[in-house]
């Protein structure tokens, strides 16, 4: 049975790519965060997802209009040609009674 046989049976499937994100990941992060807990007076878990949502907001923008942002670049990096993304979006997500970031890549 060849592949073009098989057209007939196959459906188009659409979902979203989640990344989870968790604890910082090495020492220097994990002091970073502390630090920050301690001066500005957040529970970690808060402030670990400010400085993620900080980070994620800075890889969306773009220097100019028509120019691609970080995120953007990476995409094209990774296939190697200009491609257009999809909907990237920062959500929460929880394990073990704490949230942590996960960014959603929709499939549209």
């Amino acid at each position: 049975m060849t592949f073009s046989s098989l057209e007939h049976y196959m459906t188009e499937v659409k979902s979203n790519i989640e990344l989870y994100f968790g604890l910082p990941s090495n020492e220097g992060q994990q002091k970073l965060v502390d630090e920050l807990c301690i001066k500005y007076g957040y529970p970690f878990e808060e402030m670990s997802f400010n400085e993620f949502e900080f980070f994620y907001e800075r890889t969306q923008l773009k220097p100019q209009q028509d120019e691609n942002s970080f995120f953007e670049l990476c995409f094209i990096l990774a296939v190697g040609e200009k491609v257009t993304i999809p909907k990237v979006t920062l959500e929460k997500y929880m394990h073990r009674g704490y949230e942590y970031p996960k960014l959603v890549i929709h499939d549209e």
